[in-house]
């Protein structure tokens, strides 16, 4: 699949599945806003996205509140222009209202799809 031009929040994107997530992503062309609450770990998981080729920037912030999806849609929009998927892998923390969030923060450029 080709992800080139499109824009990925990706929640608990700092280990684990979201790691996956976030590095399938932009390995498929994606750019990527890895998200985790632990700035060590979100800055190491956007070395090792850039170190292999891809984009990404972090964004340290809890997930869960209207504020923390706006943070994210602010970064996107902000670092990408827009955003085009919103992943929320299990276990990454969000309650599962992320996609609903995201769609309520304000950017005129999003389309949003709930993880797994």
């Amino acid at each position: 699949m080709d992800l080139t031009g499109k824009v990925a929040i990706v929640t608990g994107s700092g280990r684990g599945l979201g790691l996956a997530y976030a590095t399938e992503l932009a390995r498929s062309g994606a750019s990527v806003v890895v998200n985790d609450v632990d700035a060590e770990v979100a800055g190491a998981a956007v070395q090792a996205i850039t170190d292999a080729g891809g984009t990404a920037v972090a964004e340290v912030v809890p997930v869960g509140t209207s504020d923390a999806a706006q943070a994210l849609v602010d970064r996107a929009v902000g670092e990408f222009g827009g955003v085009g998927e919103a992943e929320a892998p299990p276990g990454s923390g969000d309650d599962g209202d992320l996609a609903g969030q995201v769609h309520g923060c304000s950017s005129s450029r999003r389309g949003v799809v709930q993880g797994p």
